[in-house]
């Protein structure tokens, strides 16, 4: 994928030059205020059969980031979904650091497990494993999502892959890489299409900050507002691995810079530390873009 930014701060200060003309702050700073606890009102309907049968509700909706995120769902309550995967994150860190190629497979498949998704991933998994790779790919994956540098040159599908399922299995092995999938792009797609009048969204393009659906003939809910394309980038395993980079770079400046407009940010969201922190928002995200087509 061609892109005109070499690093972090290249890329998130491209992103906040794209102000409104009346002088409003830049994305990033926009989202912080929302981390911060800004409003953000925003609702669907509910067609999750799991999620209904659990809840018996019609209809989701949030007055902020911190409401999303209470009203978490998925097959349980955030709070039992946050222990899952703080015990899956630390077996994985743990056969990780012991480099133990077995015990790694075992824990990402729990990972895989988890998130529902098996499709190419466990394939890949599995030959890496096979040719005793595995560990290494894991932590080379992990260093360049953690890092401040585009450097995606190795994320070729083969050396190493990114798809729905492999980006939980390196989320949880990182401190500063979120989960991100098709519901966390069309949120940030949403908050997105609400900040940036119509002429910023055209030039944006090029920055290939936003993506929408994860292909051009499903995901409807996740990527379209009132029957129209929000952003023409589509999520496919190829691109994946960028919007992950980008955007693990703008949540963590959003959630560095939230930190700086409230002093209580950590017990405003119920949390002990950053990377909690960035998990939740991540939580908030996910239930945002479940569903965005009401804009």
């Amino acid at each position: 994928m061609n892109v005109i930014y070499r690093s972090k701060d290249e890329f998130v200060a491209q992103l906040s030059d794209f102000t409104s003309v009346d002088g409003a702050t830049g994305f990033v700073a926009h989202l912080a205020a929302l981390i911060a606890g800004a409003d953000f009102k925003h609702s669907y309907d509910v067609t999750f059969k799991a999620w209904k049968k659990a809840f018996g509700q019609q209809q989701w909706r949030c007055m902020n980031l911190i409401d999303a995120k209470d009203q978490y769902w998925w097959h349980g309550t955030f709070e039992e979904n946050h222990q899952t995967l703080n015990d899956l994150s630390r077996n994985l860190k743990s056969s990780l650091a012991r480099e133990s190629n077995q015990d790694v497979l075992y824990n990402a498949l729990r990972i895989l497990e988890w998130g529902d998704v098996y499709k190419g991933c466990v394939s890949y998994l599995l030959n890496k494993y096979e040719s005793g790779q595995l560990t290494s790919s894991i932590n080379d994956a992990v260093t360049i999502l953690d890092g401040s540098d585009y450097d995606l040159n190795r994320f070729d599908q083969r050396d190493l892959r990114m798809d729905s399922g492999l980006t939980k299995v390196y989320s949880l092995a990182s401190e500063r890489s979120i989960i991100f999938d098709s519901r966390v792009a069309a949120a940030l797609s949403l908050i997105a299409h609400r900040f940036y009048d119509k002429e910023q969204r055209k030039k944006l393009k090029k920055l290939r900050a936003f993506a929408c659906g994860s292909s051009a003939g499903a995901d409807k809910k996740r990527r379209t507002i009132r029957d129209k394309r929000v952003f023409s980038a589509l999520l496919t395993p190829e691109k994946q691995a960028h919007f992950n980079l980008t955007t693990n770079w703008v949540l963590n400046s959003a959630v560095a810079e939230a930190q700086t407009m409230r002093g209580d940010l950590f017990k405003l969201w119920g949390v002990d530390n950053h990377q909690d922190l960035l998990r939740s928002v991540e939580a908030s995200l996910f239930m945002v873009g479940s569903d965005i087509t009401n804009g």
